[in-house]
């Protein structure tokens, strides 16, 4: 299944099974939830590296899928609860460093897009 989140070149092919998986990772947050609260960290950063796998690989694609919007929302939104896992970094939490790339590629994909438009225009 990583393997699949990797393949960046696939996505359009595959946005069909794209939207299939994220309501699966999504289904991790409780575990991820439970995890963050007996302090299981091997867990938490097993679950994040899911998530934002998912989502730095696919973030344009996911961003494309307008009628999907709640779902991309609230895969952010677990790699944000990821970004803000209890610790101290790198001393007993280092799930926190894996969202940075996530981070960055979102942002740099957005302006990407944002100056492809208003070239096109």
């Amino acid at each position: 299944m990583c393997g699949f989140f990797r393949v960046g070149v696939l996505d359009q092919r595959y946005v069909n099974t794209l939207l299939k998986l994220v309501p699966r990772v999504l289904a991790l947050q409780e575990q991820l939830r439970e995890a963050v609260q007996s302090g299981d960290m091997e867990t938490c950063h097993g679950i994040c590296r899911i998530a934002v796998t998912l989502g730095e690989n696919h973030s344009r694609t996911l961003l494309e899928q307008v009628d999907h919007w709640q779902g991309f929302l609230a895969l952010v939104n677990m790699i944000m609860f990821c970004t803000g896992i209890p610790g101290h970094y790198p001393v007993n939490e280092t799930t926190s460093s894996l969202t940075l790339t996530f981070w960055y590629t979102l942002q740099v994909r957005n302006v990407k897009s944002d100056l492809k438009d208003k070239v096109t225009l």
